[in-house]
C-alpha cells in the first residue's frame, strides 16, 4: 500500500496551509487515535470533542483544529471504503509535510520581520463533525457489502473433460430433420443408405469448448431413428436427448449412442 503521485500532491497542497505547531499537534492526536481504535471515524469524533475542551481554548488552536477536522472529514466522506491503514498512511505523510511547511513559514516570518505564532484574532466556527453519523453508516454499509461479495460462493472451475453421458442438441434441427427425411425417401425407393454426419452441441455451454467436432451419424449412431420417431410423434418438434459412447475419428467426435431424455439413466447410459 502506498501513495500515488496525485495523492501525494493533494497532501502537499493541504499541508501547505497547515504550517503551525497546532496543526501538527492535532494531526498527531488523530494518528494516535487511529492506532488505538483502528477506526478513523473515531479520530474524527475525537477532534470534534476537542473543540469544546481546554485543548482548543484559543482561537488559533480552534482554527488549526478546524483545518485538520475538515480535511479528515473530507477524506472519509469521499471514499467509504478507505481503510484505517490507508488513512493512517495519509495522515502520517500529512504530518511530515505540515512540519516542512511550518519550518518554511518560520523562515519566511524571520526574514520578513513578521511576528511568529500568536493567537488568531478571529473567532472561528467549527466546520466539521456534523457528518460523522452519516460517514459511519456509509462505511458500515460498504464493509457489509464487501463481506457479502467475499462470502459469495466461488464458481466451480470449468470442466476439464466431457462426462460419459450428457445432454445435447442439433446445431441445426431443420437440417437434421431433412437428413432423416432424405434417408427414409432413399429406403422407400430401394436405394442404398447414405451416411450423413450432423453437427451437435452440448446443452450445457460449459462443455462446448470440449465438444469441438461433435457429430452423430444417420447410420452409425445407435438411437438416431428412435429419436426421430419420437420427433414425428410430437408434430416434428425437437425432443431432448442424451449422447454417449463418443469416439474421435479424423477430427470428428462421433456419438455412438443417442438416448431419449425420458428413458435415459445417468448411471446406466
Amino acid at each position: 500500500m502506498g501513495l500515488n503521485g496525485a495523492d501525494f500532491e493533494r497532501l502537499r497542497v493541504s499541508a501547505a496551509g497547515f504550517g503551525s505547531k497546532n496543526h501538527t499537534h492535532y494531526i498527531a492526536e488523530a494518528m494516535q487515535c487511529i492506532r488505538v481504535t483502528g477506526d478513523p471515524v473515531e479520530a474524527l469524533a475525537l477532534l470534534r470533542a476537542m473543540w469544546s475542551s481546554p485543548h482548543a481554548g484559543r482561537n488559533d488552536q480552534k482554527q488549526a483544529l478546524n483545518d485538520v477536522g475538515k480535511w479528515l472529514e473530507q477524506q472519509l466522506g469521499r471514499d467509504p471504503k478507505l481503510t484505517a491503514d490507508a488513512v493512517a498512511l495519509q495522515i502520517g505523510w500529512l504530518r511530515r509535510l505540515a512540519m516542512f511547511a511550518m519550518e518554511e513559514r518560520r523562515g519566511t516570518d524571520m526574514h520578513s520581520g513578521r511576528p511568529q505564532g500568536g493567537p488568531n484574532s478571529r473567532a472561528p466556527e467549527r466546520e466539521f463533525g456534523e457528518r460523522i453519523d452519516g460517514i459511519r453508516k456509509r462505511r458500515a454499509d460498504a464493509a457489509t457489502a464487501q463481506i457479502a461479495e467475499l462470502s459469495r460462493s466461488v464458481p466451480p472451475p470449468p470442466p476439464q473433460y466431457l462426462p460419459p453421458v450428457f445432454e445435447a442438441r442439433f446445431r441445426d434441427f431443420l437440417v437434421a430433420r431433412e437428413a432423416r427425411k432424405t434417408a427414409k425417401d432413399r429406403a422407400k425407393k430401394g436405394k442404398s443408405p447414405k451416411d450423413t454426419l450432423l453437427d451437435l452441441l452440448p446443452v450445457d455451454e460449459r462443455f462446448i469448448p470440449l465438444a469441438l467436432g461433435l457429430r452423430c451419424s444417420t447410420l452409425r449412431t445407435e438411437g438416431f431413428d428412435i429419436l426421430f420417431q419420437e420427433v414425428e410423434k410430437r408434430n416434428n418438434a425437437p425432443v431432448p436427448f442424451y449422447v454417449a459412447d463418443l469416439n474421435t475419428t479424423d477430427g470428428t467426435l462421433l456419438v455412438g449412442k443417442i438416448r431419449l431424455a425420458s428413458t435415459h439413466s445417468i448411471s446406466n447410459p
